[in-house]
């Protein structure tokens, strides 16, 4: 039996135990939904073992911009993660843990998503103050020399600096002096930081402008860029910069008081030389630039554009065009009264159906007049739906897969609404998928190529709105999730009832005797709810385990074999007291002590199995083991386990005679549990190659 601690410590990780010690966090969270923020979120707080401790979820509208709850946590680091249908940054959607009125300072680098936000914490390290400021004095004369003085302020003791010079060069000292090379404007960051037992709990930037013109001509453009078809040419000289002013000649053509960039429509074929005269701040005494092109003009002018929609689902649209020429902004009109100056491609969303002709226009200098390209839609009325998230988290390290693949069905008309696989690695358990759902019935079914995959390790959720009904085995070793949005569903056959167990453990002992394992196991076919409990010195334990409904057992497998004395157990089921007697430790010192709970069990509850209804042998055993049942038995489920707790072997007992073959596993201890009508056992064998 002590080979199921790790299933143990899955069920009962979110329990509460007596006096534990408490800290109130508040969770903060704010979505504007009028810029791509969310207007449904689901929020965890998950600990160091991605558990999630506590979660939560909330709407947000035009109205409804912020969100407060406060949760109960011990002391320790934690993540809070956020899923939204949204996108998540610093202005439109975000959040973070406060204790006592103060922000607890991230504890690593802040994860923005597509539709998750991830805050790492530690209770009791709250963000501090700082601000980063500084002078800087420049040397006329002394060919790009500029001196820093750092003013910042921190509440901190432990504060670093790092410097920026908008010139590819950085520096960590305090109030560096830098040299630069050439004439130009640069812009200087410095960002404080304050550090606390290794987390960063304030950081703070500040940047100003400095201005370099030491350097006469240095930063004058030497080379021209020159492209174009049919007459239309588009020319350019150098970079923007401050203050500049360019003189293009075309041939005999002349434009003045323009840019470093030009677009110019040839009207004749022909050899050109195209010159441009740049001036500006940063290039003073100015340069004359000039090359030699040979134009070829065309007959059809490539002044045209042409519209491609491609439909995205709940009446979302991208809009993408091609043509000639290509210059921004695009002037698009959406036929609903919605206008937007863009790029060539954008997405566009209706709320009423209807037919909309979509246009975008460009005007050109290359071109005589505005090109103006349309496509034409229809949006017909669909089904009003809800944003519906489910998660699917497996931790590879404690025997999760490494994989799923998974259908989202409606049930209702037999479609498959999302389907895929969901990957994970060591570092990266999660998994998660939004769907617009309408109302109705759905399942999740999960199937995954491994068949000794521990389900234990693997957290299955979905969003507030839907309701879980219950999960059915699936494929192989795979779950099918029923839930229901707003829907009366066929109820879910249940594979066990919630029920609130309470245990009580007295007698004469020492509490470092008392290190014992306290087991409720199932008489039935269900053995992936087989859980255990360690005492750990504490002498009454309460959770609320998801049992069978008929019968199951309470099981003492005492760790100490050369415990003495008399244990009292004393066990409530739902407030009813089930099982209130004594017991000689001395006669349960070897071996497991098991007493039935539940209405279809054998009668009197206070029945002790000392009859060996299953025989093992050889045990220890090379790999080929027999169990023999007695006779008149009906039949057995009979399940082997690995240390892990790990499910490896399984099957029927329907002969009085049984051979096993283990020669596949591994050398070490396995633990084989036989359950029935009124049979449970739990046998331990050794198995030696």
């Amino acid at each position: 039996m002590k080979s199921l601690i790790n299933l143990m410590i899955a069920m009962l990780l979110g329990a509460s135990i007596a006096n534990a010690q408490c800290i109130e966090i508040g969770i903060n969270i704010f979505s504007n939904t009028a810029s791509q923020g969310p207007t449904n979120v689901e929020w965890q707080v998950k600990n160091q073992n991605n558990v999630t401790v506590t979660s939560g979820g909330t709407n947000f509208n035009s109205e409804t911009s912020s969100y407060f709850s406060t949760v109960c946590l011990e002391p320790g680091c934690y993540t809070l993660r956020i899923v939204g249908n949204g996108v998540s940054n610093p202005d439109n959607f975000y959040g973070y843990p406060t204790q006592a009125g103060e922000v607890l300072a991230p504890t690593s680098t802040l994860n923005y998503g597509t539709q998750v936000f991830e805050y790492p914490f530690c209770t009791g390290i709250q963000a501090a103050e700082c601000i980063a400021s500084f002078e800087y004095t420049t040397f006329p004369g002394e060919d790009g020399f500029v001196s820093f003085q750092n003013f910042s302020e921190s509440t901190g003791n432990n504060v670093n600096y790092l410097w920026t010079f908008g010139d590819g060069t950085a520096s960590e000292m305090m109030s560096p002096g830098h040299q630069y090379t050439m004439n130009g404007t640069y812009e200087v960051c410095l960002t404080a930081t304050t550090v606390f037992e290794g987390v960063v709990v304030c950081q703070d930037q500040y940047c100003t402008v400095v201005v370099i013109d030491d350097f006469i001509n240095n930063n004058c453009p030497t080379s021209m860029y020159a492209s174009g078809e049919c007459g239309n040419w588009v020319f350019e000289i150098g970079n923007a910069q401050p203050g500049e002013n360019v003189v293009w000649t075309f041939g005999n053509v002349t434009i003045d008081n323009a840019g470093h960039y030009i677009q110019y429509a040839f009207q004749e074929s022909g050899v050109y030389e195209v010159c441009a005269q740049f001036e500006s701040e940063l290039c003073p005494e100015g340069v004359q630039v000039c090359q030699v092109i040979e134009v070829d003009v065309c007959e059809t002018a490539p002044c045209t554009i042409e519209i491609e929609a491609v439909y995205q689902g709940n009446d979302s649209y991208i809009f993408t065009a091609y043509g000639n020429p290509e210059v921004y902004p695009m002037l698009w009109s959406f036929g609903d009264g919605a206008t937007l100056a863009a790029t060539w491609v954008v997405e566009h969303t209706y709320t009423e159906p209807g037919i909309y002709e979509i246009c975008g226009t460009i005007n050109s200098e290359l071109c005589p007049e505005p090109v103006t390209g349309c496509v034409e839609i229809m949006v017909e009325e669909g089904p009003v739906c809800t944003n519906v998230v489910f998660s699917i988290d497996s931790y590879m390290a404690d025997g999760g897969a490494s994989f799923f693949e998974y259908d989202f069905v409606n049930l209702g008309t037999t479609e498959v609404v999302s389907s895929g696989v969901a990957q994970y690695t060591t570092n990266d358990p999660f998994f998660d998928q939004m769907n617009c759902l309408a109302d109705g019935c759905y399942s999740l079914r999960i199937c995954t190529g491994n068949p000794a995959m521990n389900w234990d390790a693997v957290n299955v959720f979905f969003s507030q709105q839907a309701i879980l009904l219950g999960w059915l085995p699936y494929c192989n070793n795979g779950r099918e999730y029923f839930i229901s949005l707003n829907s009366e569903c066929a109820p879910v056959e249940p594979v066990c009832v919630l029920e609130e167990v309470i245990i009580n453990v007295s007698g004469e002992y020492s509490s470092n005797e008392l290190s014992d394992i306290i087991a409720v196991t199932l008489a039935t076919d269900v053995p992936a709810y087989l859980t255990e409990w360690i005492i750990n010195n504490e002498t009454n334990i309460s959770a609320t385990l998801c049992v069978p409904a008929d019968c199951y057992s309470i099981i003492l497998d005492p760790v100490n074999e050369t415990l003495v004395g008399t244990i009292h157990l004393e066990v409530s089921v739902n407030g009813q007291e089930v099982i209130n007697q004594n017991i000689n430790a001395e006669n349960i010192a070897s071996g497991l002590y098991q007493l039935p709970v539940g209405a279809d069990c054998i009668e009197s509850t206070s029945e002790i199995f000392n009859e060996n209804v299953i025989q093992v042998y050889p045990n220890p055993s090379n790999g080929l083991v027999i169990l023999e049942k007695a006779s008149g038995s009906s039949k057995e489920q009979y399940q082997v386990f690995d240390l892990a707790g790990r499910s490896v072997i399984q099957g029927v007992l329907t002969q009085s005679k049984t051979q096993l073959d283990l020669s596949d596993l591994a050398d070490g201890m396995y633990t084989l549990t036989v359950s029935g009508p009124a049979t449970l056992q739990t046998i331990k064998i050794q198995v030696s190659k």
